[in-house]
């Protein structure tokens, strides 16, 4: 081997450049006017445990050439540049930033976590899931939010308040404890025309005004009560008929 080759082995052991294009697993790197053919590049893992990153195109990277041959050399990715700077340098923080203005960031000093998201997130496990706050949890969406469960849907609260314009339940409702009711109470016809029923005993402290009939034990009550026996006069009445 000459002194030429030597030098020029020499050279291509560890060269800087850039991504040129990435098919698959493997990349070719762009280094002054050299043009890598495809080379794979180092990920977090890959064994058992996975992990699927690729490098983008204009990424600095730095290419290892085991001998100073470019036909077998490995792509260390992950060098920060003035055209991909990072995206903080808050040494408290710990942050990935995607294309799309996706932020995933914990910063170790406010120990606060941020996920913000441009578009879905599905979570899905095959056990169970569990969420814990030592404050308070607060949800909020521009439209629907739906809870499903197979089992029960079960709310443990001291106080439970609901602020909505129209409450629907479709299915019966079973209240296990005293019922107050700050505003009127309407039963409307049910599916096959009848009312509503009420059973136990009731006290009621103001005013009943009935539109309608009504009864007691069968008998008529109200404008068409109807009694007999009556004399003109001090006579009292019999019973109602």
């Amino acid at each position: 081997m000459n002194l030429a080759e030597l030098a020029r082995r020499l050279e291509n052991m560890i060269r800087l450049g850039t991504i040129h294009s990435v098919e698959g697993r493997r990349c070719r790197v762009e280094s002054g006017d050299l043009l890598t053919t495809w080379l794979p590049w180092f990920a977090a893992r890959a064994g058992d445990d996975t992990s699927w990153w690729p490098p983008s195109v204009g990424e600095q990277v730095t290419v290892f050439s085991p001998s100073g041959d470019l036909a077998q050399g490995l792509v260390l990715v992950g060098l920060y540049s003035d055209a991909h700077p990072p995206s903080t340098t808050d040494q408290a923080s710990r942050e990935i930033a995607f294309a799309d203005g996706t932020v995933l960031r914990y910063n170790k000093t406010t120990h606060r976590l941020v996920a913000n998201v441009q578009g879905d997130i599905d979570v899905r496990a095959t056990g169970n899931i569990e969420a814990t706050a030592g404050g308070s949890i607060a949800a909020s969406a521009a439209g629907d939010i739906q809870a499903e469960a197979a089992g029960r849907v079960v709310a443990l609260a001291p106080v439970v308040q609901v602020d909505a314009a129209t409450i629907t339940f479709n299915g019966a409702v079973k209240v296990n404890g005293p019922l107050t009711l700050a505003g009127p109470l309407s039963a409307a016809p049910g599916a096959a025309g009848g009312g509503a029923t009420l059973q136990g005993n009731f006290s009621i402290e103001g005013n009943l005004d009935v539109i309608g009939s009504m009864t007691n034990n069968g008998v008529a009550v109200g404008s068409t009560l109807r009694v007999g026996g009556v004399t003109p006069g001090s006579g009292t009445s019999e019973n109602p008929v």
